[in-house]
């Protein structure tokens, strides 16, 4: 709204054009029905209002279940588009290859980001005895975990390994991503039925494959690659991710291979200067 006012007190706005982003759905981290009314009510106004005040005006989103999301609510047109990010090589060598096998969860231990499903799985999981059972960790950063989650972890020093990082720069985040050999985008149907993952897309750039949950937008992606490099895990379902455990195990180095054979597409996707070629383009061209 503050910036449709904005444009309307411009004495001219012939040749101006203007690029909105369209990434958090009205439902985003909310989603009781009175507030994804009101947020639904507030982004048909505002996007109405903006398109009469700016006729060189383009919308894109970063999935094709976001632009479905926003059409309703006056974006026509609606593009789709990666945010850019620099992709960063590894930066130390590479570990020694006969470790144990690490599972990374990136990023906040969140119960949409399905941390709280994963420990539980793995603990539930291990007491099985499974044949991976020593020959794979799952690394947690702790940047924003609870004191009696971290606690609960450190109970299980074989399966679970808790990095004491209380920030997280671009070279630590990578080095730790390129560390990995899974990356865990086992999310919550729910919030993410239509939202990106960075996290996903950054993995699949630098050849890693994943985990991840039907009924979301990042799933459904992995779907339409032919699941190649992606372990689906039915979110909330103990086997079904013991399955996809022990299905990455019994060959990791194919996963892995699928994952590589897509990332240089990943790359160019979130390489900035296609992003930006894009929004400077000359619309006639």
């Amino acid at each position: 709204h503050g910036l449709a006012r904005w444009l309307a007190q411009l004495p001219s706005r012939a040749g101006l054009r203007l690029r909105i982003g369209l990434n958090l759905p009205p439902d985003f981290r909310d989603r009781r029905p009175e507030i994804v009314f009101f947020n639904r009510f507030e982004y048909q106004l505002a996007l109405n209002l903006l398109r009469a005040a700016c006729p060189g005006l383009k919308w894109y989103a970063e999935t094709r279940e976001l632009a479905e999301i926003f059409h309703p609510l006056g974006a026509v047109g609606v593009e789709r588009k990666r945010l850019p990010t620099r992709v960063i090589d590894r930066l130390r060598p590479a570990p020694p290859p006969d470790r144990p096998r690490t599972c990374f969860l990136p990023g906040e231990v969140r119960p949409e980001k399905g941390a709280e499903f994963l420990i539980n799985s793995v603990v539930a999981i291990a007491a099985q005895q499974p044949s991976w059972l020593g020959k794979l960790r799952f690394r947690f950063t702790s940047m924003t975990l609870l004191p009696h989650v971290a606690d609960f972890l450190r109970q299980y020093p074989v399966l679970f390994e808790l990095l004491p990082d209380t920030s997280m720069d671009r070279n630590r985040y990578w080095a730790l991503l390129h560390d990995a050999d899974l990356v865990s985008c086992c999310y919550e149907p729910a919030n993410y039925v239509a939202r990106a993952s960075g996290i996903f897309l950054e993995s699949l750039a630098i050849g890693k494959p994943v985990l991840v949950s039907p009924g979301t937008s990042i799933a459904a992606e992995a779907v339409a690659h032919g699941n190649s490099y992606a372990l689906p895990v039915t979110y909330g379902d103990v086997g079904s991710f013991a399955a996809a455990l022990d299905a990455f195990m019994q060959q990791p180095e194919a996963f892995a291979a699928a994952a590589t054979a897509v990332s240089a597409e990943y790359r160019r996707q979130l390489e900035p200067a296609t992003f930006f070629d894009w929004l400077l383009a000359d619309d006639a061209a």
